[in-house]
């Protein structure tokens, strides 16, 4: 009889055992993060002292961070051709504004000085986030902070966004306006302490800065710099990544620079800086001509999967003797 009683206690242990391996993972343990490339393009600048817009869509999912890029469909780069800004989008025409949600949009500005190209071409790079349970951040709040300037000539200003206390910031942008100012453009656009100090290592960054640079006639100007920040009550952890090249220094000449995330990582955006050791330029021609996703190589990913962001600047046509470049990868933790 013992016998009998041991092995039903026997079997109703095992069957115990398989019911309690048998129920599903709870949605919260475990989160997988994951990203992808949008991009849209259009023709232009092509006249001087103008901007042209195009707008990229994550059209289920929403942006953690993106891009953007100017080029010529043939011939060198002209000096007068620039980035005038990076920034979600909301309603899919123009910028976010302060308190906007979940916006599934990115925008890229690009910009003419006073030599227009004949064949430029402006893309926007929106990085989107795979959505639905346990798959990322699933609501974001977009926070923009401008200051007036810079309005004076070879001058810059610096607006910086930072996340409400318990958001987690994934990325950022930057945009100078008026668009028809030839000399005014976006230097510079990485995470940064809430006073706008680059922060080039570490984890979760809470700010978002953006420098702007007037290199023409004074005016009546803003910078802009917006916060790409999660609203979730779990968040991965974001690692800052960064990487300094020296250049350009030569008169109509460019440079570039690439960092990628690290292994277990998944790319959330990115950031840009063409300065003097993060003090305003030599030269007041100096700009960006890219802030975007990348392979490895520096090379522009339009659609899938990114693990690279690179920074490309250009010095316009005067030397600029001391200039660095900087970029900047957001990369978030591929499980949480």
């Amino acid at each position: 009889m013992a016998s009998h009683w041991s092995r039903l206690a026997g079997v109703a242990s095992l069957l115990a055992i398989a019911a309690v391996t048998a129920l599903p993972e709870p949605s919260w343990a475990s989160t997988s993060l994951s990203t992808s490339v949008v991009s849209a393009s259009a023709t232009g600048p092509n006249t001087a002292n103008t901007e042209v817009d195009v707008v990229a869509h994550c059209s289920s999912s929403i942006v953690s961070g993106g891009g953007a890029r100017v080029d010529v469909t043939s011939g060198s780069l002209p000096d007068g051709l620039k980035l005038n800004g990076a920034t979600p989008s909301t309603n899919g025409t123009g910028q976010s504004g302060n308190g906007d949600t979940s916006p599934a949009y990115w925008l890229g500005a690009g910009g003419a000085g006073g030599q227009a190209p004949s064949n430029a071409q402006t893309w926007a790079y929106g990085m989107c986030i795979a959505q639905g349970t346990g798959k990322g951040p699933t609501g974001t709040t977009v926070v923009v902070s401008s200051v007036s300037g810079p309005n004076a000539a070879d001058s810059i200003a610096t607006a910086v966004a930072t996340c409400p206390t318990g958001d987690r910031l994934l990325s950022g942008g930057a945009r100078t306006t008026p668009g028809t100012a030839g000399g005014l453009k976006v230097a510079g656009s990485f995470p940064s302490t809430t006073s706008g100090t680059p922060i080039t290592s570490g984890t979760n960054p809470s700010s978002w800065a953006a420098v702007g640079l007037n290199g023409g006639a004074s005016g009546t100007n803003t910078t802009y710099a917006f916060a790409v920040c999660s609203t979730d009550s779990t968040n991965p952890t974001v690692t800052v990544e960064n990487a300094e090249v020296a250049g350009p220094t030569g008169a109509s000449s460019g440079a570039m620079a690439t960092v990628s995330c690290p292994a277990n990582t998944a790319l959330l955006g990115g950031g840009a800086f063409i300065s003097n050791s993060f003090g305003i330029p030599a030269s007041q021609g100096d700009h960006l001509t890219g802030d975007n996703p990348s392979d490895s190589s520096g090379n522009p990913i339009t659609s899938g999967s990114a693990g690279s962001w690179t920074a490309q600047s250009h010095t316009g046509g005067m030397a600029s003797s001391g200039t660095v470049t900087d970029v900047w990868a957001m990369c978030g933790s591929s499980t949480y």
